[in-house]
C-alpha cells in the first residue's frame, strides 16, 4: 500500500508517546510553579490537569463546557493542550469521545488520580543508574494529564507528558470498547514506558529541538533509528523489552529482519509494515522496526571503546546513514566468502 510522505511524517509525528515540543507549552511560569509537586526522591510532578479534569467531568449540568476550556487553557493546561491538538482539535469532538467512553472513564478515575498524585521512587532509581551511565543526563518534570484516548503521551521541552487514562488495559471497564481495549496499558508498564520517553527528551535536548531531529531523513530507517535509541537506552536500565513480543520474534527471526529490512530501510512508504502498525492484522507482531533499530543501536554502543559517547551518540544521531554504517551492524551477516 502506497502512503503519501506526509501520512508517513504525521505518523511518525503523532504516534503514541514520540516527540512533539510545541511552543505553547512553555506556559506561564508563575502559574507552573504553583501547581509543582516536589517527589522526596527527586522526579518533579505537575498533577493540577488530572485533577482538573475529573473535577470537570463530574459536573453534570455543564461538564462539555468545563472540558472544553480544560483542553484550550494552553497557559494552565498546556499537557493536554499539546497532544489534544497533535489529534482531534476540535472541542465537539473531546466531549464526543469521553461521552463515547464514560464507563471505562468511571472506572478508572480513582487510578487517574492515584497516578499523578504518588511517588515514584522506582523512576528516580532508573535515573540514577541513567547517570552513571550518561552523566550530561537531563531529568524532565511529569506532567500528568487526562485525555481523549488518542494519544499515550508525548515529549516537551518542559518534561514528559503522560495521559493517564491510557492505564486501565486491567483496572479499568472495558466493555464496548472492542478494538480500542488492545491498546490500553498497565500500570506495571508506566514506569519502564515513561523511561523510554525519557530517552526521546534527550533526543530533544541534545537536537536542540525538534527541527534538529527532524531535519533528518524521514524513511524507515530514522523512525527506526529514532525508536530503538531510546528502546536501546532504556532497556539498558529497565530490561522492559527483553519479553516483548516483537523481541522476542526479533532475536528468532533477525537476520531474516535484516534482509528485508535493508531493502526497504530508505523508503517513506514501507515505514507502516514496520511501525505504529498495530491496526494491521499480520502473523508477526506490530513495531518490528524498534527491534531493528534497537540492534543496530546495540551494534554501535558494544563497537565503542567510551560508552558514555557512545550513548550520547545515539541519543543524538545527526546522520542515520553514517550511523548505521559506523555501527558495523551489516557486518553481522556478511556471508562467509
Amino acid at each position: 500500500m502506497k502512503i503519501s510522505k506526509e501520512k508517513v511524517n504525521q505518523l511518525i509525528s503523532i504516534a503514541v508517546l514520540f516527540i512533539l515540543i510545541l511552543g505553547s507549552c512553555s506556559g506561564n511560569k508563575n502559574n507552573r510553579e504553583d501547581r509543582v509537586s516536589e517527589n522526596k526522591e527527586g522526579v518533579t510532578i505537575l498533577n493540577d490537569e488530572v485533577n482538573t479534569f475529573w473535577k470537570s467531568f463530574n459536573q453534570k449540568e455543564n461538564r462539555n463546557q468545563l472540558l472544553a476550556g480544560y483542553v484550550l487553557d494552553s497557559v494552565n493546561n498546556s499537557g493536554v493542550n499539546t497532544m489534544y491538538r497533535m489529534t482531534l482539535n476540535d472541542t465537539g469532538a473531546f466531549n464526543t469521545r469521553i461521552a463515547q467512553f464514560e464507563n471505562y472513564y468511571k472506572s478508572i478515575e480513582s487510578q487517574s488520580l492515584n497516578m499523578a498524585n504518588r511517588k515514584y521512587p522506582k523512576m528516580d532509581e532508573y535515573y540514577a543508574e541513567f547517570k552513571k551511565l550518561y552523566p550530561k543526563a537531563h531529568r524532565p518534570k511529569l506532567i500528568f494529564t487526562v485525555g481523549a484516548l488518542t494519544v499515550g503521551g508525548t515529549v516537551s521541552d518542559e518534561g514528559l507528558l503522560i495521559a493517564t487514562e491510557f492505564y486501565g488495559k486491567n483496572s479499568g471497564d472495558t466493555s464496548g470498547m472492542e478494538r480500542m481495549s488492545g491498546f490500553l496499558l498497565t500500570l506495571d508498564d508506566f514506569v519502564p514506558l515513561t523511561f523510554h520517553e525519557h530517552m526521546h527528551y534527550e533526543q530533544l535536548k541534545n537536537a536542540g529541538g525538534k527541527e534538529e531531529i527532524y531535519n533528518n531523513e524521514r524513511n524507515l530507517l530514522f523512525a527506526a533509528l529514532n525508536e530503538g535509541a531510546a528502546d536501546f537506552v532504556s532497556n539498558l536500565i529497565t530490561g522492559w523489552n527483553d519479553d516483548k513480543p516483537n523481541y522476542v520474534y526479533g532475536e528468532m527471526h533477525e537476520e531474516e529482519l535484516w534482509r528485508k529490512f535493508k531493502e526497504e530501510m530508505f523508503s517513506e512508504e514501507t515505514v507502516t509494515e514496520w511501525m505504529f502498525d498495530y491496526n494491521t492484522e499480520k502473523d508477526t507482531p506490530a513495531d518490528l522496526g524498534y527491534f531493528m533499530g534497537a540492534k543496530i543501536c546495540e551494534s554501535y554502543y558494544n563497537n565503542a571503546e567510551d560508552k558514555a559517547k557512545a550513548i550520547e551518540d545515539i541519543l543524538s544521531i545527526k546522520d542515520i546513514r553514517a550511523f548505521l554504517k559506523k555501527s558495523g551492524y551489516e557486518e553481522k551477516f556478511k556471508e562467509i566468502k
